[in-house]
């Protein structure tokens, strides 16, 4: 017996079988087969933190320095240039990441300590 808000649909119609791989292939993508973590210390300096990887699902980067890291979607990260900003012993992860390319970072002058980075595919 159906309730309201019920429907019934035909698993031969071609439209449905469009929608199920659609809804599939979401699915697939919203899920992490590898991990790669690596640390890398202070700079004043702009680093590369992650190089462009079309498979990254998300990426997560935990400032464990005494400074503010400068992070930048792009290349050359600076004080003043940059996408977002991490506070010492701060963390930051994408709510929705679509961005693979190249991710820069720069440490404010004087600190000490380091940056942890995960980057899921």
């Amino acid at each position: 017996m159906s309730r309201p808000g019920d429907f019934l649909v035909d698993a031969s119609d071609s439209e449905y079988l469009k929608i199920e791989a659609a809804i599939n292939e979401i699915k697939a993508g919203m899920f992490s087969d590898a991990s790669t973590v690596t640390r890398a210390s202070y700079s004043a300096s702009n680093q590369t933190i992650l190089s462009a990887n079309r498979a990254r699902r998300t990426y997560k980067i935990y400032n464990d320095s005494d400074r503010i890291l400068y992070v930048k979607e792009g290349a050359i990260a600076t004080t003043t240039d940059f996408s977002y900003k991490i506070k010492p012993e701060g963390f930051y992860e994408p709510r929705d990441c679509r961005y693979r390319g190249r991710i820069d970072g720069i440490g404010a002058s004087g600190g000490s300590g380091g940056y942890q980075v995960t980057e899921l595919s």
